[in-house]
């Protein structure tokens, strides 16, 4: 167990330092924005490939987001409901949900996976920059792969309720 609480340290730590990078990249997505709208207008002209730059940067920020989400158990509960149950029950039901997101959040990180080897044969890009899409399937993947580990330690662990 040992071995696995120290897994979970480093996990914890990786998706600290992922989460970090997402919010560096909000900065950054958030100043190209602010410089779009200045260019529109001061000069009547946007920056060409803005809104598709924001939408892939939206990509990356939100699976790197997950699985520090995950680690501070910051995702939707029902506590209207759950609370009324006593702590016990409680446990049981964090435990279920915990296994219910193992296999969703799994599930995502395959099922994307496979999606990417796909349109890595198809080479699809976006219309103005022409930027590929199949590398933004594996960094999703890549994401939902680090939550789905995170969920897993904290499952095995037990780790505190939320």
């Amino acid at each position: 167990m040992a071995a696995l609480r120290n897994l979970q340290k480093k996990l914890f730590k990786f998706s600290e330092g992922l989460n970090a990078a997402g919010v560096t990249l909000m900065l950054l997505m958030t100043i190209l924005t602010v410089i779009d709208i200045i260019a529109r207008a001061l000069f009547n002209s946007p920056l060409p490939g803005t809104y598709e730059l924001i939408e892939y940067g939206m990509v990356i920020v939100l699976s790197f987001a997950m699985g520090y989400t995950q680690v501070i158990r910051g995702h939707i509960d029902i506590d209207s409901l759950v609370n009324l149950f006593p702590k016990k029950i409680n446990g049981i039901f964090t435990r279920i949900a915990d296994f219910l997101a193992l296999i969703y959040f799994g599930a995502i990180a395959w099922q994307t996976c496979v999606k990417g080897i796909s349109e890595m044969g198809y080479k699809t890009a976006s219309a103005a920059l022409l930027i590929v899409k199949y590398p933004f399937y594996f960094i999703t993947a890549f994401g939902f792969a680090v939550i789905t580990l995170i969920v897993l330690t904290q499952l095995i662990l037990k780790d505190p309720e939320r």
